[in-house]
């Protein structure tokens, strides 16, 4: 008998639920519902309790839009499902969206049928019981992926309990048998590498670099790799139980440096390393996991240490920042970095006044306001670096190196910095926003005309001219009229019409040939933007000339 696959429909609308929950006998073609949400919030609550396969999602709604909804379940370490987008006419910027974090495909909502969506649904069957399959004993780098789950699990706050972790690290063959262990937290340091890469690049880079770990990390211990965020690895090191505390220490440290000395000499990758060490306990793998992700946070005032051993960091890590415990400052911090890239003067000034009233908190040691002085300041650099532009240069009353940072001693002078770094980044958006860019948006132009036919995102050509990828847009629309999908949907609909009128390429060729691999996906959208679909629109053509 074939097995049900379970599905969650998401969607605001009452009447767009019933209609998908009626549309098709679901049992009957090996589905089964296992519930409905009306947003992506709702949506969590099920997906942890129901686990479903396949999720069907709007775009659009209130309190969690499917966006947030995907990228959300996508960064749950150790969870995996498919989605299928639901859209409107005008919501093609999230849909792009969606695609790009790797939903399986989208429908229009007025055109959905029962063929479309149970095609699609067949296709999303045969991938997850091929991987099914060969899930729990496929290995990457000797970890397998049920080992690699349970160390995700661990670092993401997944087990509760100390039984619950031994038992699933016994049942999963990870051998952490002494009673301490480390951790090495690997971060690439140039994250474009991956992000200008196609899907089977990126898989193959990170099949080495898992490899290479691997391979240098097993030389002297029992270690295991698993990958984290996007250019992100953590190495879990079973301390060895004849060896002494400072030799261990020594060998943990030349395994660090090998790994980059060869990540740099095989794959031409230059990274950071972070070292933590804990007990081997739940809560002491988890301590050791955060103490070597901030060793690596701490590169920004180290700059000649890439290898970097939490002891030696120079902000002591504090109790009070462990994660999951300061989210008003992470909150205020992706407000900030929001606020830089789409340059929100408004913005800025409200994301750092919460981190000055976070400031005037009693309890706060000299450490801790220096910490949060200092992730701000990274914060802001980090963007700026994103866009190669000299923080040093716009950051004329704020700007500090770690040791200027050293020299603030009170509350008093860090709310005064603050005050500094808000004058200084808001003078900064003021003076982008005077600039009228226009011939940044006609370079943008110029660009999508002569490559329409390549895959061709938004951020690639947002890098490509500078800017930020919602900025860019939204001049776009200022200047040209449009959006920037908008415009190039366009420009290769008006080509592709100039092919069907002037040769008989097939409806496939002419589809690839603008930039549309899927003919399917163009004769929808060529029939969403003319009215009529390609065929006809030839038809139609051919008989204006005959007359």
């Amino acid at each position: 008998m074939m097995n049900l696959l379970k599905i969650l429909i998401v969607d605001d609308d009452a009447t767009v639920r019933i209609g998908l929950k009626t549309l098709i006998a679901w049992e009957q073609y090996g589905y089964r519902l296992v519930g409905e949400a009306a947003n992506g919030q709702q949506a969590i609550e099920i997906v942890h309790r129901e686990q479903p396969h396949i999720i069907i999602t709007d775009m659009k709604m209130p309190v969690m839009d499917g966006l947030t909804l995907i990228k959300t379940l996508k960064n749950e370490e150790g969870f995996s499902v498919a989605f299928l987008v639901l859209s409107s006419y005008d919501d093609f910027e999230l849909v792009k969206g969606a695609m790009k974090l790797g939903a399986v495909d989208y429908f229009l909502k007025l055109e959905l049928d029962v063929h479309m969506l149970l095609s699609c649904l067949d296709e999303v069957r045969k991938t997850i019981t091929s991987a099914d399959s060969s899930c729990e004993n496929e290995t990457v780098g000797g970890v397998s992926a049920l080992q690699s789950k349970v160390i995700r699990n661990i670092i993401s706050n997944y087990f509760f309990t100390e039984e619950e972790m031994i038992k699933q690290l016994k049942q999963s063959g990870i051998h952490l048998d002494t009673d301490s262990m480390y951790c090495l937290f690997i971060k690439i340091n140039n994250i474009l590498i991956f992000e200008e890469s196609t899907e089977e690049e990126y898989y193959t880079l990170n099949y080495g670099i898992i490899n290479v770990i691997t391979e240098i990390s097993n030389d002297c211990f029992d270690a295991y790799c698993v990958e984290g965020k996007t250019g992100e690895f953590y190495v879990i090191i079973a301390a060895q139980k004849d060896m002494k505390n400072g030799k261990e220490e020594e060998l943990v440290a030349l395994t660090a440096r090998r790994l980059h000395k060869m990540l740099w000499q095989y794959l031409n990758l230059d990274c950071t390393v972070g070292i933590g060490r804990g007990k081997t306990t739940l809560d002491g793998i988890r301590k050791a996991c955060h103490q070597a992700v901030e060793a690596v946070k701490s590169h920004y005032f180290l700059k000649n240490d890439e290898i970097i051993d939490w002891r030696n960091c120079p902000i002591p890590i504090q109790k009070g920042f462990i994660l999951g415990d300061c989210n008003e400052i992470i909150e205020a911090k992706q407000q900030l970095k929001h606020a830089l890239s789409v340059l929100r003067e408004d913005e800025i000034a409200s994301s750092l006044k919460v981190i000055k009233e976070n400031l005037l908190k009693s309890g706060h040691s000299k450490e801790t306001i220096l910490f949060i002085l200092i992730e701000v300041f990274t914060c802001v650099r980090e963007v700026f670096d994103h866009y190669s532009m000299s923080t040093h240069d716009i950051l004329l009353q704020s700007w500090r190196t770690y040791t200027e940072f050293l020299t603030i001693k009170n509350v008093e002078q860090a709310l005064s910095w603050i005050d500094n770094l808000r004058e200084d980044l808001q003078n900064y958006v003021r003076n982008e926003i005077k600039k009228d860019y226009q011939d940044v948006v006609f370079k943008a132009k110029e660009i999508i005309d002569e490559n329409y036919s390549l895959k061709l995102s938004l951020t690639d050509i947002a890098m490509r001219v500078h800017l930020d990828p919602s900025y860019l847009s939204s001049l776009m629309r200022k200047h040209l009229g449009m959006s920037y999908s908008e415009y190039l949907t366009n420009v290769r609909i008006e080509q592709a019409k100039r092919l069907l009128a002037n040769s008989s390429q097939k409806l496939s060729a002419i589809a690839e040939t603008v930039g549309y691999p899927d003919q399917f996906y163009f004769n929808r959208l060529f029939k969403r933007v003319c009215g009529i679909a390609p065929g006809e629109y030839r038809k139609r053509i051919q008989n204006q000339r005959n007359n």
